[in-house]
């Protein structure tokens, strides 16, 4: 989900999700306030799930703004024909520690 998304789900969810893993963080004055006028603003909407749904675009917004290095394998080629080569910069390296974090956590679970 985009930032500028978060306005519509926040008034249109009534449901909020339950958080599967909890994180404390420590915020400056000024953050914990604007947190705060986005609990008055969307009351149906407890605190933990707003700054949930923020963090989540924040990264989602992150991973999309990683640079993108091409590498030397050509992976498939355009519609014009061009080769199109892997992605060698960071995108792949976040993604697939994701991945073992996501396996990580799946297995404390389960």
């Amino acid at each position: 989900m985009q930032i500028k998304q978060l306005f519509n789900h926040w008034e249109t969810q009534e449901e909020p999700e339950p958080p599967r893993q909890r994180l404390t963080v420590d915020l400056d004055a000024h953050t914990k306030a604007r947190l705060d006028a986005l609990a008055q603003m969307f009351p149906k909407q407890p605190p933990e799930k707003l700054v949930s749904d923020l963090l989540r675009a924040a990264v989602d917004e992150f991973e999309r703004s990683l640079p993108y290095v091409p590498g030397k394998t050509v992976v498939e080629h355009d519609e014009l024909g061009e080769p199109i080569y892997e992605d060698a910069g960071p995108t792949p390296q976040f993604q697939a520690l994701t991945r073992g974090h996501i396996d990580a956590l799946k297995g404390k679970r389960g």
